[in-house]
């Protein structure tokens, strides 16, 4: 499936390429227009569409063109705007309920004068906002056209070439990473949409913090044991032991509730309009789509990070600090983080993890994720009070997506599915965050400059023991499939056609798997090489040749390709005629294997592809051509090449 999108959006951009410029523009303009631009997520798409100039979906001068002429006029009109209306303009939503953003602006222009309209372009909201402040201080045309444009000159290229620099890895990467890639992808872009609208929702919401904390505290005066719970949290005169613990029960309630009528009512009388099962199983064999190597260690890392023994090493040393520097008002919020997760656990376990995790073997025990995300989210409002909004938001920005990979590597070794993990989110968010507030507005000093950074190289401490549980095991260990006998003949008359056709990957289209081969290991290897084919291994010196001006093709690192979630066992390669190209052969082995009239033998199957050299920044490397290969021959005496053609257009050689 995100083969398909992806190939399918390559070429749409590609066919349709003014509707997709003119898109760029739209873009560009309305992130640098006042209003608008505090909406849309410019700097998103601006990455992204540096991301599709690296994968030729668009044209690098083009783009860098048109996205400069849109910056350009969003600002010019956005000046004018604030020339032409003044002060009326920022009566408008959502400029009528950011005073503090306008005043920042008006600071802004005033401390840098002329300089600000090139600064301000780079900085997040002032960006749509300070061309109408310089409009509304009537700063002079040439000076504002001047700054305008330069910086625009600037912006655009600053702006595509990360996306650039993604797409890059993004072509190289597919190629040994398989789909891996494409959750990486996926993540980042779910991440930075994410906190882009947590930013927002923030800026907007400011403003109404103080009404809804007065409305809860007029209401828990008027009622007096529910009214406990919101007094208990937001009144700093209020003891706050009573009023937690009775959150604490009301969660723990509702929770053991739900359970209950969903196990014994809606479950046994088939009341559900919705099997979660289902839903489970589709986001845990879609994830277990995308295996591959490096997936696997970066996953086992994660997943050992939320072991038992990390996660209980980190509270002894956090709950340690907290004790040696008699912070125990801090203590009792961070053991009430992890109390009511752990009791909640067994009430968020789904049977249908232990039957998924049946044919994998891990080597250790993982803590439920409401545990882990309700721990390390309380640490993080320890560690961000008293900080500057930037430095929050960095450290929120670095929390939030480790949080998401954590999730993502339970459901990758089904230690969760995703019904518990929804679950698990949504109570662990609400209370480390009412353990959160509680804590901020009954602390009277916050936490010390020292102890942060002990809580820091705690972290870095506990991050050893992942690492060191991911070395003891050598891979994921995953049960194996047993072989299948089928005979030499039946193997060429239509027993070929049993062996897959297609690469599970990214760029399906690019490998097919055209090439079947009977013999082990040493017998067909000695063959290739007698056909003049090299065995090709990658090694640090290979890839330093990326950077050299002309290197000849042999000299470049070779990717290798993933199949279900293995790279090739054998991988050799060699010059076509005028050394433009190189030939390569990739094989894995097959679950079948073939017997006649003697001894069983192995059967391979994998791909003859064309590789050629790219060219990008300065960067030379190797991809995958999209021609099939609709000619074999090996002159090597006892081979027969045998040709079989599938669905009339495409070419399969069995070699036996």
């Amino acid at each position: 499936m995100s083969d398909d999108l992806l190939t399918s959006l390559v070429t749409t951009l590609q066919h349709h390429s003014l509707l997709a410029l003119l898109f760029v523009f739209l873009v560009a303009f309305s992130e640098s227009l006042i209003i608008v631009g505090l909406i849309v997520p410019g700097a998103v798409l601006m990455i992204l569409f540096g991301t599709l100039i690296a994968l030729d979906a668009l044209s690098f001068w083009s783009t860098m063109l048109v996205a400069m002429a849109g910056a350009v006029a969003g600002d010019s009109l956005s000046y004018y705007l604030g020339y032409r209306y003044q002060e009326r303009l920022l009566s408008i939503w959502p400029l009528s309920k950011q005073p503090e953003l306008i005043e920042k602006a008006h600071g802004f222009l005033h401390r840098h004068g002329k300089k600000s309209l090139f600064l301000a372009r780079f900085i997040g909201l002032l960006r749509p906002v300070i061309p109408a402040i310089a409009g509304m201080a009537a700063m002079p045309r040439q000076t504002f056209i001047l700054a305008n444009v330069s910086s625009a000159l600037l912006w655009a290229p600053l702006y595509l070439l990360p996306g650039i620099l993604f797409g890059m890895s993004f072509e190289l990467a597919s190629e040994f990473a398989g789909k891996f890639i494409f959750i990486v992808l996926l993540a980042i872009v779910i991440i930075m949409i994410c906190l882009w609208l947590l930013q927002r929702l923030y800026l907007y919401a400011r403003p109404l913090n103080d009404k809804m904390i007065n409305a809860l505290l007029n209401w828990g005066k008027k009622h007096r044991l529910a009214g406990e719970m919101p007094v208990s949290v937001f009144d700093s005169e209020h003891p706050e032991w009573r009023g937690l613990s009775m959150i604490a029960l009301l969660i723990f309630t509702i929770t053991l509730a739900i359970t209950l009528v969903h196990k014994h009512l809606l479950l046994s009388y088939n009341i559900v309009p919705y099997d979660s099962d289902s839903f489970n199983q589709f986001i845990y064999f879609s994830l277990q789509d995308m295996q591959s190597p490096p997936l696997d260690v970066v996953m086992l890392w994660l997943l050992a990070f939320s072991s038992s023994e990390s996660i209980a090493l980190l509270a002894l040393l956090m709950g340690g600090l907290f004790i040696a520097h008699k912070n125990f008002l801090t203590l009792w919020h961070f053991l009430a983080a992890i109390l009511l997760p752990l009791l909640l656990a067994p009430l968020l376990n789904n049977p249908l993890a232990q039957q998924l995790q049946q044919g994998i073997d891990i080597g250790f025990h993982t803590l439920p994720i409401v545990v882990v995300i309700s721990m390390l989210g309380f640490l993080v409002i320890i560690f961000n009070a008293g900080l500057s909004y930037s430095k929050q938001k960095i450290i929120f920005y670095i929390s939030s997506t480790l949080i998401l990979f954590l999730i993502l590597a339970q459901l990758y070794f089904a230690h969760q599915v995703s019904s518990q993990v929804f679950y698990s989110l949504l109570i662990a968010f609400s209370w480390f965050n009412l353990l959160g507030i509680a804590y901020r507005r009954h602390s009277h000093k916050f936490t010390s400059a020292k102890l942060k950074k002990e809580m820091l190289f705690a972290l870095l401490l506990v991050s050893i023991v992942p690492s060191w549980q991911v070395l003891q095991q050598d891979a994921v260990h995953r049960t194996e499939e047993n072989h299948m006998l089928i005979s030499q003949q039946g193997w060429l008359e239509d027993g070929w056609q049993l062996l897959p056709v297609h690469r599970e990957g990214l760029y399906q289209h690019k490998t097919f798997f055209n090439l079947q081969w009977l013999g082990n290991s040493h017998e067909i290897s000695s063959k290739l090489k007698q056909a003049g084919f090299v065995k090709r291994r990658n090694s640090l010196k290979t890839f330093t040749h990326w950077f050299f001006d002309q290197p000849e093709l042999a000299q470049l690192p070779l990717a290798p390709h993933i199949h279900q979630g293995q790279y090739e066992a054998m991988r050799f390669a060699r010059y076509n005629r005028d050394k433009t190209e190189l030939l390569v052969i990739r094989l894995w082995p097959s679950r079948y294997k073939i017997r006649q009239d003697g001894p069983t033998r192995d059967l391979w199957f994998g791909s003859i592809t064309r590789v050629a050299m790219k060219k990008r920044l300065g960067i030379n490397y190797l991809y995958t051509l999209d021609k099939p290969v609709n000619e074999f021959t090996l002159t090597i005496p006892g081979i027969t090449v045998k040709k079989k053609s599938l669905n009339g257009q495409k070419v399969i050689f069995l070699v036996y």
